[in-house]
């Protein structure tokens, strides 16, 4: 199961494991794009806000077994608190923080009878560094990563596997809907473009692509080695760090 799959990472991720030969079931709010995915891979769908638990729960009970739990749901608003944008605080909560719970929880339930499953989670660099203008998210990354610690160790000894994936800044429609134009400036993020501007630079932007390989890597180890967290970012992604070789160059 992939949540999060019409667009971005989790639609990049969804057809990779297609192409491996996995059985996908593609969830997410937008109906329209995962019925072209679902036609497009042989996928099934379902439509799912990860904030509606109780919905989460229909899509998991519909299915016999879930052997991998893929979460890419989530968003992001660069936004500054002093200026109170108080829906895309509550967007955000809802679906990093709200959204994530639901799903990794009732993963976790509908895994145990198995003894075996591998939940994944698209976590955020953000859960590790603070960055600027991104209080509210880093603190749902921050969460995430907390929340995952925690479902690896209750699943110690279960044949449950929990792996979260922290990418860096990816080419994405992640940051098209940003409204604060203050914060966005004050970070040089154009507002309405895909991460990475009109003509990003591979070395300071990452694809899709690269997170869905990553995913995969973690999914293909053998069943006794737990790839518990993985960090990626762009070769050039560089914050705050006055002894980057690039500063005064």
């Amino acid at each position: 199961m992939v949540f999060g799959a019409s667009s971005g990472m989790g639609e990049c991720i969804a057809k990779a494991l297609a192409h491996a030969g996995a059985s996908v079931v593609l969830c997410a709010r937008r109906a329209e794009k995962l019925q072209h995915l679902a036609s497009s891979l042989g996928a099934s769908y379902q439509v799912c806000d990860v904030a509606d638990r109780a919905r989460v729960a229909v899509v998991f009970s519909t299915l016999e077994r879930v052997d991998i739990v893929v979460n890419c749901a989530g968003c992001m608003f660069f936004q500054l608190m002093k200026n109170q944008r108080f829906t895309e605080w509550d967007a955000m909560i809802s679906a990093n923080v709200v959204g994530t719970t639901n799903v990794c929880g009732l993963a976790v339930a509908k895994m145990l009878p198995q003894k075996a499953g591998h939940i994944v989670c698209i976590s955020s660099d953000a859960a590790i560094q603070t960055f600027p203008a991104l209080t509210v998210y880093n603190a749902s990354k921050a969460y995430t990563h907390a929340l995952l610690t925690g479902i690896r160790a209750e699943c110690v000894g279960t044949g449950i596997r929990v792996t979260e994936i922290q990418p860096g800044d990816v080419r994405t429609e992640l940051v098209m809907t940003n409204g604060d134009k203050e914060a966005a400036d004050k970070v040089g993020v154009s507002i309405g473009t895909l991460c990475g501007g009109a003509d990003p630079d591979a070395n300071s932007v990452l694809a899709v692509e690269d997170v869905a390989d990553a995913v995969l890597f973690a999914l293909g180890a053998k069943p006794s080695v737990a790839v518990n967290t993985i960090l990626i970012e762009p070769r050039d992604q560089m914050w705050g760090d006055p002894t980057s070789l690039a500063v005064g160059q």
